[in-house]
């Protein structure tokens, strides 16, 4: 899964909100929200 969401990021499919959701369903770790996004993962 996280190479789909990565692939997705890169090409525009999905922004960092959307990077969020799925920290927040489990499917990523906050720590791979920043190596996908570059920025620190922010709950709320």
């Amino acid at each position: 899964m996280f190479d789909f969401i990565k692939f997705m990021y890169s090409i525009g499919g999905y922004q960092n909100k959307d990077v969020g959701d799925f920290v927040v369903i489990g499917n990523i770790d906050d720590k791979q929200y920043k190596e996908i996004t570059g920025e620190e993962y922010v709950k709320g």
